[in-house]
């Protein structure tokens, strides 16, 4: 940004990079920051930067405004890194926030098979210590694939534009079927962008947890970054079911 002459940023890449930026933050600084129990005035002050950087990436924003943003969300990231490393010692169990609350109570309406394995997992994540953390990540992901299969049939993905199967994929993939229904409520392309991100990190999550409980030959060995994992996972989740249900992101 500082190499380009002029006062403005006009170049595609680093606006670009700019709006990857803000998107990470979103999709996988900010799940990890909440888990880890994240002081709530500290994560508005760090959203706030990130929501402008996203925003500014879309125009043709000044050096010396883009600059402080970045100095301040510095700062406010190394509060929240802080807070997440005093933390990490033991996994976290994500305590069930008013956005829990409404997607439960969503889901029951949608689909009731999927609001009872989100709440599952969430009496799982907060009940005595485990030795395996399979069930409320499988229960995470089944949530939101029964969620994806009831506001997205097959057949109506199938129908759009553009649609083709995924490399070795038989049907609509569950990241395929957020873009179809974040798009049909014409949310905007860097906003279904995110929940789609979001959905690739819980698929390779899921899949690193079971994946683990073969490869290590002591279980409890790995259960402290299990749990963590699995707080993370509980993040994303939310935050996807929060964009697709339309609801509000809420502590």
């Amino acid at each position: 940004m500082r190499a380009g002459t002029g006062a403005q940023i006009f170049s595609v890449a680093v606006k670009g990079e700019m709006a990857t930026l803000a998107g990470d933050y979103f999709t996988t600084f900010r799940p990890a920051a909440v888990a880890a129990g994240a002081p709530s005035d500290e994560l508005e002050d760090t959203d706030n930067e990130f929501r402008q950087l996203h925003q500014l990436a879309h125009k043709n924003p000044s050096k010396s405004k883009v600059d402080a943003i970045c100095k301040d969300a510095r700062k406010a990231l190394v509060k929240l890194d802080g807070s997440r490393l005093r933390n990490s010692a033991t996994p976290q169990q994500p305590r069930t926030s008013r956005s829990d609350e409404l997607i439960i109570s969503s889901l029951k309406d949608v689909c009731p098979s999927a609001a009872s394995a989100y709440e599952q997992a969430l009496r799982d994540l907060q009940g005595p210590d485990r030795l395996s953390w399979r069930g409320p990540a499988t229960d995470m992901r089944e949530a939101l694939r029964e969620t994806l299969d009831a506001l997205a049939p097959d057949s109506q993905v199938e129908r759009m534009p553009g649609y083709r199967l995924e490399e070795n994929a038989r049907r609509p993939t569950m990241r395929q079927k957020a873009k179809y229904i974040l798009k049909s409520r014409e949310m905007a392309e860097n906003q279904a962008s995110l929940s789609e991100t979001a959905v690739e990190n819980i698929e390779n999550a899921v899949s690193s947890i079971t994946r683990s409980v073969y490869v290590r030959s002591n279980v409890s060995t790995h259960s402290p970054t299990s749990g963590d994992e699995v707080a993370r996972l509980h993040g994303w989740v939310r935050l996807v079911l929060c964009d697709l249900l339309s609801l509000p992101i809420v502590d």
